[in-house]
């Protein structure tokens, strides 16, 4: 009797895990993101982000989005610390897979960055989403004309690996 017990109980519990999926509709997130610079050109830096737009069907969200950066690096010429400003205006798409409470996704952000600097942007990542939280790990990468000490270095990639923590709002759980 237990292990028939223990089955229907695993059953149940696989189904309520397995079988949501998100609704169509509106979705918004917000989140932070930490940068490390993974190449010569680039520099450390934090971001806050929001992003908005339409779940399409259970696995799809299109959206757009803007975030704020500050990126900064310390000199040990001068021992100063120097900061600019981004702001990234991009598109948004983001694969959800399998809609559970636990759920994997891959995220990507294409658009131009104004500022301080402008260019390209483009940041791909992969994460997991639990409930409505994410935490996600991906690269992104801000093509910019760069000046350094008032030498023009042209244009150049700038490319740093990024840790983000965010949550979604609107288009809940079926199942719930």
């Amino acid at each position: 009797m237990k292990k028939i017990l223990l089955l229907i109980f695993a059953v149940v519990c696989s189904a309520n895990v397995f079988g949501q999926t998100l609704e169509k509709g509106y979705r918004g997130f917000a989140g932070v993101d930490g940068q490390v610079v993974v190449n010569d050109n680039g520099y450390d830096g934090i971001s806050f982000w929001t992003s908005h737009g339409c779940q399409i069907n259970s696995f799809l969200f299109v959206g757009g989005g803007l975030s704020s950066q500050v990126r900064y690096w310390a000199d040990d010429y001068d021992d100063e610390l120097y900061t600019y400003n981004l702001i990234p205006v991009f598109g948004n798409v983001r694969f959800d897979y399998p809609n559970s409470k636990i759920s994997a996704f891959a995220d990507l952000k294409m658009g131009y960055t104004v500022g301080d600097y402008s260019g390209l942007y483009i940041a791909p990542s992969v994460g997991v989403r639990l409930s409505h939280c994410n935490l996600s790990l991906g690269y992104e990468m801000q093509q910019m004309e760069l000046d350094v000490y008032g030498y023009n270095l042209g244009n150049v990639n700038c490319g740093s690996v990024m840790f983000t923590v965010s949550f979604d709002w609107g288009a809940r759980n079926k199942n719930n």
